[in-house]
């Protein structure tokens, strides 16, 4: 009996110690390895099947809509372009020959509104793109709406306050992606992977302040509880980082965007490995400096 229960002992504490070591491993990088945050979904991993749906979704999407814009054009442009050429080479022919707009007639007009509309048309797409540029140069850390390096916490009461009963999206992310007119695509998924990086490195010297300031309380809670159970010998480099908006919503109030990342990490001196994370960010629409914050990471998982 003796002989049962001290192998039973031993047996426990082995266990034990295995599954320490294999928590130990998984806490080394930010976030440890595991789903969580803001909302209840967070806590499930993100299914690898969602991206596929929605790539191709989003494929056909805009096949389609390249389709119905070309046949649009077509449509539109059907009668100049057969007036066109004639319309040109009779105006070219009058000024190298002589007689030009001595007499108006029906092609004269249809000359003058073809220049005009023509005129009309490049102005317009002049403007429209001086409105669409957005404020400071594309792939600005702060202009994206990331907060700089900081070393100490900053109110992000704003966001625990709202009621996250009516979350902003369902478990599954929109199909279709629809971003507003002036959000800074490419300049927010640089701020997001300076982020990304900007966390690990605050992880690995243990800078909680600076954690604090780029998540929400719940991310926090949890960061923090997963530090102090941390072992902290080997610290993560992040060797690759690539970075896709996968869902973006917003309210009245906020505004939430999520982020496949891609990254290949070293951990110590092991072998490096490729990890793939969601991190779901929010922000407040209004607001001074309102900055986006990690309110959640879900694994991918087939």
């Amino acid at each position: 009996m003796f002989r049962y229960s001290k192998f039973f002992l031993l047996f426990s504490t082995a266990l034990i110690l295995a599954l320490s070591s294999i928590g130990g491993a998984e806490a080394k990088r930010f976030g440890g390895g595991r789903s969580f945050g803001g909302k209840s979904f967070y806590s499930q991993p993100f299914k690898r099947s969602q991206l596929q749906r929605q790539r191709t979704f989003n494929q056909q999407k805009a096949i389609q809509r390249n389709q119905t814009s070309r046949q649009s054009w077509r449509n539109r442009g059907g009668l100049l372009g057969w007036l066109a050429p004639f319309a040109i080479g009779g105006l070219l022919g009058a000024l190298f020959f002589g007689g030009a707009f001595e007499h108006l007639n029906l092609m004269d007009i249809l000359v003058f509104g073809g220049l005009a509309l023509l005129a009309f048309k490049l102005l317009s797409r002049r403007s429209g793109a001086a409105a669409e540029t957005p404020v400071g140069a594309m792939g600005d850390y702060a202009n994206a709406g990331f907060r700089e390096k900081t070393s100490a916490p900053f109110d992000t009461d704003i966001l625990g306050k709202k009621d996250r009963s009516q979350p902003l999206s369902s478990h599954d992310l929109p199909a279709e992606i629809e971003i507003p007119s002036d959000f800074d695509l490419q300049g927010f998924l640089e701020g997001a992977k300076r982020a990304f990086r900007q966390l690990q490195e605050a992880w690995n010297r243990n800078e909680l302040a600076e954690i604090r300031g780029l998540t929400t309380d719940e991310v926090f809670i949890e960061i923090k509880r997963q530090k102090a159970m941390a072992d902290h010998d080997l610290p993560v480099k992040i060797l690759d980082l690539d970075a896709e908006l996968v869902g973006f919503e917003e309210d009245a109030h906020y505004q939430q965007a999520s982020v496949l990342f891609t990254a290949r990490i070293q951990e110590g001196s092991h072998s490096p490995e490729t990890i793939q994370e969601v991190w779901h960010f929010v922000r407040p629409r209004r607001g001074f400096n309102a900055t986006w914050q990690l309110d959640g990471i879900q694994q991918v998982e087939d």
